[in-house]
């Protein structure tokens, strides 16, 4: 076994160990490993960057902010509010709802970004 390949299985289960014990965010330990793998030339610096240039990365991270807004202005309560009003009791009539609105985002935004909203 190689050096580099010693070094990334242990950045793996690191990071993988960090995951489980969930004491620092996913994101704080993604960008820890991805440090590590570019300080320690594993990885050069355009390569550690290449996955962020994807434009569902860019898209997901974007409906993160939009979502976080919308959470913070209270718009989203709102819409819950009202989806819950229209549906009533009847679960199977929210759920159709539900999906009637994933079916409008899908309409106008990338499938993977809908999905994470």
């Amino acid at each position: 076994m190689t050096l580099e390949i010693a070094l990334t299985l242990a950045v793996l289960i690191g990071t993988v160990t960090l995951f489980i014990l969930d004491k620092f965010s996913p994101s704080v330990v993604s960008l820890l490993a991805l440090l590590i793998l570019t300080l320690s030339g594993l990885l050069s610096p355009a390569e550690a960057l290449a996955s962020l240039s994807s434009p569902v990365v860019v898209a997901i991270g974007s409906m993160f902010v939009v979502s976080a807004a919308l959470f913070q202005t209270g718009v989203a309560s709102r819409v819950g509010r009202a989806m819950f009003r229209l549906a009533g009791d009847k679960e199977w009539l929210l759920l159709a709802i539900l999906m009637a609105a994933a079916a409008l985002l899908s309409a106008f935004m990338n499938n993977v970004a809908t999905t994470a909203v």
